[in-house]
């Protein structure tokens, strides 16, 4: 039996009508006992979400039209007859429009209330987000067609949720779909496949070790004047330590709250890393990360300063309320680069159209470029994989164990990284020392000091006015550290690479290489000495 609908939004059946009278849609995309048999779904009235962040909705009340919830600093609005009538459009014959949206948004409340059982709220969106790129040249809405249309899907965010919900059709024998077919469509590859550990084994690696050693010099200034700093820089700067130390993902950030932060007597500090990922609702106890005294500092302050604004105690939230995801964490983390590359560049003066055009050429880091350094950093230092998995917050060792295997060819990387890229290197140099000029007309003091029992004079003034570092290995990395264009820079990385010789020789004997901080202390001011070498052959070369 067919009930005859005359095309217009005042002749939409309800779902009860559909149900009971066997409503259809013509051209059969969605066939009569398909969507009587989605219709005659069960569909609990209250979804609990697995929300542990107060702040998210806890629980969906499915008989509204539209669903919104708030899920790790993002509003989701499942407005399901938006999306059903835009897919629709795209399905074929404009007369049967209204008859066609109804029975796709039938078909999108049913999976999308399946998927909130058991997915994040982002995975479950998808499905609507792309609903009408699915439908594009889709006849019927069966396993056959479905399965011929995700293999000439080229949108991978939309592949995987509608490769999961044809399979749940699947699973439930739903009409023109069979358990059977499960085979087929388990053997679906994507149409662009890519490799999804690239990232791991990447030859350029953001955080070099002259990037790293200016974040640590940064960080080390702003400690010293953290009452100077406006809440909004203190927040960044709190964001960049968490993101160097902890490498945890913007959800993490987002729900950071003051109780996860420890402070023992300020000496000791720990942070409960709360989990990231749904991982179809299993329930993941936070994991303790020691922090540095610096970032320890840093934390205090900054919950000292907004104690009385933090709604809910979170952590990072701005002071209007609100907090957006991956965009604003970003931000917050380059503002305090930019801000620190404009000071060592020109220090107090105003900005002007070179400085603009330099900063303009720094390089964009994210949370994420932090957390596969952290993942790099612990597989050299040696650890295992489960600690990795551990300290990252993964659910399985598979991430840890590619970190792992990128070992040997990040030594490689490293190597690389001391001379290639001069472009590069110029930039680096120009932010990680002061200006460049001639012994002669230094009128400050000099730096000298000795490395691999030779003694180095000559190599740059210091304008600091005091300094308890020692000479020469501490000043590379220091924009007090004035090079001379002249000096024997070349003379003390080659001494410094003798020093790292003799310390490979002694962990190598005790079997220890990798556990040694002296070489990896050594290799981050071998790097630096290289950036000032570069820098003097470009001066040079453009004198």
């Amino acid at each position: 039996m067919r009930v005859s609908v005359k095309p217009g939004r005042n002749s939409e059946p309800t779902s009860a009508q559909s149900a009971s009278e066997g409503w259809t849609v013509p051209g059969e995309l969605l066939s009569e006992d398909l969507v009587k048999a989605i219709s005659q779904r069960p569909m609990r009235r209250f979804i609990p979400l697995f929300a542990p962040d107060p702040n998210d909705t806890q629980y969906l009340d499915t008989s509204e039209q539209s669903w919104a919830l708030r899920s790790s600093g993002n509003n989701f609005v499942f407005d399901f007859e938006r999306y059903a009538e835009k897919a629709a459009k795209t399905a074929g014959d404009e007369r049967f429009l209204a008859d066609r949206t109804v029975a796709i948004t039938h078909l999108l409340r049913w999976a999308a209330g399946r998927f909130l059982g058991s997915y994040s709220p982002a995975y479950a969106f998808r499905l609507l987000e792309y609903c009408s790129v699915m439908f594009t040249g889709l006849s019927v809405f069966d396993s056959k067609n479905c399965i011929e249309r995700l293999k000439k899907l080229k949108e991978r965010d939309a592949y995987f949720p509608w490769k999961r919900l044809m399979a749940l059709c699947c699973e439930n024998e739903l009409p023109g779909f069979s358990s059977d077919d499960l085979f087929d469509l388990e053997a679906l590859q994507p149409l662009t496949p890519r490799d999804e550990w690239q990232a791991y084994y990447d030859l350029e690696l953001k955080l070099k070790p002259a990037v790293i050693r200016f974040i640590e010099m940064g960080v080390g200034r702003d400690l010293a004047i953290l009452h100077d700093r406006t809440t909004s820089e203190l927040r960044g700067l709190a964001t960049l330590v968490l993101c160097l130390e902890g490498g945890m993902r913007p959800a993490q950030l987002f729900k950071l709250k003051e109780e996860d932060f420890k402070n023992l007597h300020n000496r000791y500090f720990s942070i409960s890393i709360p989990p990231a990922k749904q991982a179809k609702r299993v329930d993941k106890a936070p994991f303790e990360l020691d922090l540095s005294p610096e970032a320890g500092t840093i934390i205090q302050a900054l919950i000292d300063r907004c104690r009385p604004d933090l709604a809910n105690g979170q952590l990072l939230r701005f002071p209007d309320g609100s907090l957006a995801m991956a965009k604003s964490f970003d931000k917050a983390l380059n503002s305090r680069l930019r801000a620190w590359a404009a000071r060592n560049f020109v220090g107090p003066m105003p900005e002007t159209a070179e400085l603009k055009d330099f900063l303009r050429h720094l390089p964009h880091l994210t949370a994420y470029d932090f957390r596969h350094h952290v993942g790099h950093s612990l597989a050299m230092s040696g650890a295992s994989a489960d600690q990795i998995a551990r300290v990252l917050g993964h659910s399985s060792t598979v991430a840890a164990r590619h970190y792992i295997a990128a070992t040997p060819e990040l030594a490689v990387i490293k190597q690389k990284a001391l001379g290639e890229n001069a472009a590069y290197q110029e930039m680096m140099g120009m932010i990680l020392t002061g200006e460049i000029g001639e012994e002669w007309d230094w009128r400050g003091r000099k730096v000298a000091g000795m490395v691999d029992n030779r003694l180095f004079t000559g190599i740059g003034g210091c304008s600091s006015s005091s300094c308890d570092f020692e000479p020469v290995r501490s000043c590379y990395g220091c924009s007090d550290f004035n090079p001379f264009l002249d000096g024997d820079h070349a003379g003390v990385r080659d001494a410094l690479k003798a020093e790292a010789a003799s310390q490979l020789a002694i962990s190598d004997a005790a079997g220890q290489t990798h556990r040694n901080p002296a070489v990896l202390q050594l290799e981050g001011v071998i790097a630096e000495v290289q950036v000032v070498i570069n820098h003097c052959k470009h001066r040079k070369g453009c004198q």
